[in-house]
């Protein structure tokens, strides 16, 4: 029963995430602008609230669609998001320890 309820609470993570990213992010089927922020489509100017690059998907967002980890750090919604999924369901444990004893096998 706890198992089944903690697999039904990382699906619900895992459910947002998604939305969040097709919310506004850009794609094939989006018309998209290069001076349009990517999560909200926001128009962004030349010189004042020009946007700024995300380190994690290299996407232009607006200073909205920023989360501030730090004064001189940021993820656009999306990045910061996916990293809150991975933490609350585990997923960053599996990552480290496949990074620091490889499979010899594969």
């Amino acid at each position: 029963m706890v198992r089944k309820t903690e697999e039904e609470r990382v699906r619900k993570l895992k459910m947002q995430l998604h939305q969040l990213r097709w919310k506004g992010a850009r794609n094939v089927s989006h018309e998209y602008r290069e001076r349009s922020c990517a999560r909200c489509q926001k128009s962004l100017g030349l010189l004042l609230n020009r946007g700024a690059v995300c380190n994690g998907c290299s996407h232009r967002v607006c200073s909205e669609c920023r989360v501030c980890l730090n004064p001189s750090l940021w993820k656009c919604t999306v990045c910061y998001a996916h990293g809150d999924v991975k933490v609350k369901a585990g997923e960053w444990f599996f990552e480290e320890r496949a990074k620091r004893y490889p499979d010899e096998g594969s």
